[in-house]
């Protein structure tokens, strides 16, 4: 791991914990995004980040603010510079949730979303067509091999390091996120199952529970309900929300 410079560190202090928030929520790994500001806005030095506080080099559409940059494009395999309209943010924080929201709102990022560890997220984000830059995934790995954590941090989406994928959780995010506006549930598999848990321990008193189900088919089944209970009010909910109401950037 290389040494941080001032102003690298000055950055990932200062954007690092929007950050990790935005990733909880929308179900990655938080050192993708994170690499994705760092190269995007070159440390937050770049024209863009400082006069248009994008740090994403999201650019704008519809009635969006705007400001117009050079910037560089790979068209049919050349490298070119092109004049671009980029979304104007008030601030550091607006430009992390709104690319959040970009994230999620856009179809062309549900792979990148569903995609389970570090290496499949960086392979599905250079699919999408993030960055037309053929080596996006690799400059964004070596970023992320160089954070003052060694690249040890947690991926939202699959649990702790030590413990791996667990398979309901990993089932949970892929069935969510399959269904448009629920990629926020992902990581609630742990609410459900803990709901499921709850209740087997007050239905093991009952004698004629335990004549129906063996323990494990009632976890299961038990599980599935609160599972299925959590999404209909998430469904709810979201069709009250801007997610649900979201136009694809």
């Amino acid at each position: 791991m290389a040494r941080y410079t001032d102003y690298q560190q000055a950055f990932y202090d200062k954007v690092w914990g929007p950050i990790q928030e935005v990733a909880r929520r929308i179900g990655v790994d938080a050192r993708v995004i994170f690499a994705q500001a760092a190269l995007e806005s070159n440390w937050g030095r770049s024209e863009l980040s400082r006069n248009g506080n994008n740090y994403f080099g999201i650019k704008a559409v519809g009635d969006e603010p705007y400001i117009i940059r050079r910037t560089r494009e790979v068209i049919n395999g050349v490298s070119t510079y092109v004049n671009a309209k980029f979304v104007q943010y008030s601030s550091a924080l607006e430009s992390i949730e709104g690319y959040g929201e970009f994230i999620q709102r856009n179809p062309r990022y549900r792979s990148f979303i569903s995609a389970v560890g570090l290496e499949e997220e960086l392979a599905a984000l250079q699919r999408s067509g993030y960055a037309t830059d053929p080596l996006y995934a690799n400059k964004l790995r070596s970023v992320i091999n160089n954070m003052p954590s060694g690249g040890d941090m947690p991926n939202f989406n699959q649990g702790s390091p030590s413990t791996g994928v667990d398979p309901f959780n990993q089932t949970w995010d892929r069935l969510v996120t399959a269904v448009p506006g629920l990629a926020p549930l992902r990581g609630f598999g742990d609410v459900a199952q803990g709901a499921g848990d709850a209740v087997e321990s007050v239905t093991n008193g009952f004698d004629w529970v335990k004549n129906l189900f063996t323990v494990d088919t009632a976890v299961k089944v038990i599980s599935v309900v609160v599972g299925i209970a959590l999404v209909v009010i998430a469904i709810s909910v979201l069709m009250k929300s801007d997610i649900m109401s979201a136009q694809p950037a």
